[in-house]
């Protein structure tokens, strides 16, 4: 039996779940942007010019945008292996790496 939402017995029993699932996603929203703007913090201590963001539906893109972003940083700052399990953690789905003036390169975690 496939569930309508619109059902007084769906409402009265789901609505909890959609509100917990809801509070859930916009936690995790939360945190995927507090992670970024950590993860940029860290780049500035290190005087590297690096600017991190999470952005999209519920943050779920991680965007590393730097004048000096090339093949060899991006790699590393997609297979870091502590990173890279943060990133599955937290659930972002992209990794989008620019230099500021165009997009050098994508990868999807999911």
């Amino acid at each position: 039996m496939k569930l309508n939402p619109e059902n007084p017995l769906y409402k009265k029993k789901f609505k909890y779940y959609d509100e917990k699932l809801s509070d859930q996603k916009e936690n995790l929203a939360e945190k995927r942007s507090n992670y970024a703007r950590e993860f940029a913090q860290r780049f500035q201590s290190q005087g590297i010019e690096m600017k991190v963001s999470a952005e999209g539906e519920n943050q779920s893109t991680l965007k590393f945008v730097s004048p000096l972003m090339n093949k060899s940083i991006m790699e590393q700052l997609a297979d870091d292996e502590g990173s890279s399990l943060v990133f599955r953690n937290l659930k972002f789905r992209r990794l989008v790496f620019s230099d500021g003036k165009k997009v050098l390169g994508t990868k999807d975690l999911e």
